[in-house]
């Protein structure tokens, strides 16, 4: 793939980037506000991202798996409510990024496709999402030269966040500095993309590092606008531990 191709890529996808990080807020409401209206009530909403991401800070796959599965079972029953299907959309897409990571690749891809299945509404554009998915499955199941192939095609915030990662593993720091730092660029406030920094700047400067993994726990869990990515609140574990290292 070309570099132009590349470049007119990455163009395209930052010129639409500011409605598509409001379009992926929009969604978190649709998510989290239903929850706080039933909190007196002391039941668990099934579409809390919130909880699904401390959960996946933790550690805690399977509570977060089951969370998002009562989330795309309530809006398949409820399919003909306002945004239902958009928020099934998200909800399949959490669902196969959890599954990817504990390896049900057959189950993932089935969310997936379900997803694509799904037309984007004017209003919640997903398909940064989906794009960020399918790479994630790609990476997982041993596809990594497609999955840098699709994250520099598609150059998202959340697509450089996963391309730093693979960069960082295969020892190339110079690249995965490169990419994360173009990902804060897009989204300062990745929460990511702070937890990436931080391991890379671990090697080097272990005072900065921590910073990194203090900013990002704090963007992830006291921002009452948690994102739907499961993805993120998987790397932000890394800060977690990170900071129990460094302690």
């Amino acid at each position: 793939m070309s570099q132009a191709f590349h470049a007119a890529s990455s163009s395209r996808v930052t010129s639409n980037i500011g409605h598509r990080h409001l379009s992926l807020m929009f969604m978190v409401a649709l998510f989290v506000c239903p929850w706080y209206l039933r909190a007196a009530s002391g039941s668990e909403f099934p579409c809390d991202s919130a909880t699904i991401g401390r959960h996946l800070i933790d550690g805690k796959l399977q509570k977060a798996l089951k969370l998002s599965i009562k989330c795309e079972e309530k809006n398949l029953r409820d399919i003909n409510e306002s945004f239902a299907n958009q928020i099934l959309k998200g909800a399949y897409l959490v669902s196969a990024q959890i599954l990817t990571t504990q390896g049900k690749f057959d189950s993932a891809r089935e969310r997936i496709t379900k997803a694509k299945a799904i037309p984007d509404s004017f209003l919640v554009a997903l398909d940064e999402l989906v794009y960020t998915t399918d790479g994630y499955l790609l990476e997982r199941s041993g596809r990594t030269a497609e999955a840098i192939e699709l994250y520099q095609k598609v150059a998202t915030p959340f697509a450089l966040v996963e391309l730093g990662k693979i960069h960082l593993k295969a020892g190339r720091t110079d690249d995965a500095l490169r990419v994360i730092t173009d990902s804060l660029k897009l989204d300062p406030s990745s929460p990511a993309a702070h937890a990436i920094l931080g391991e890379i700047l671990e090697r080097s400067d272990k005072a900065a590092a921590l910073r990194e993994y203090r900013r990002s726990m704090a963007l992830a869990t006291q921002r009452r606008n948690p994102t739907v990515v499961a993805l993120v609140y998987l790397e932000v574990a890394r800060a977690k531990r990170g900071i129990d290292r460094l302690h």
